[in-house]
């Protein structure tokens, strides 16, 4: 699919395509401020069932988002890039540093909880967490 875009009008509010936030799909915020974000998180109902997310690849670059399933790791807790991506057959993994406004090559290191990877796999695929 294409881009999904939500942007902040002058009332305040955020209009565009993205309706939802999903724990399958990365987001790329752009912000001219350092405002902090409070997101409230639902919690499932007792006895609720789901299916752990997966995410599907398309040959090309991909916007990924690093996810643990098991509910042990939190954001900032790393993940090898070679275990994650495990399933896949990706030539580049890539993270945008905010701080030092680079590119960072992350194919052969490790990728962290939260965060959101470029990806270019050489063959369509699913990401299975």
């Amino acid at each position: 699919g294409g881009w999904l875009t939500a942007v902040r009008g002058d009332d305040g509010a955020f209009a565009g395509t993205l309706t939802d936030i999903t724990a399958g799909r990365a987001y790329w915020v752009l912000t001219n401020s350092f405002e902090s974000i409070k997101v409230t998180i639902p919690r499932l109902s007792s006895g609720a069932a789901m299916l752990p997310p997966t995410v599907n690849i398309v040959e090309g670059w991909n916007f990924v988002p690093v996810l643990d399933v098991t509910g042990a790791k939190v954001y900032g807790n790393t993940i090898t890039s070679a275990s994650y991506f495990a399933n896949l057959t990706l030539s580049r993994v890539y993270t945008f540093n905010t701080i030092g406004n680079v590119w960072e090559d992350k194919t052969g290191g490790s990728v962290v909880v939260g965060t959101g990877y470029w990806v270019y796999a050489t063959k369509a695929g699913t990401l299975v967490p």
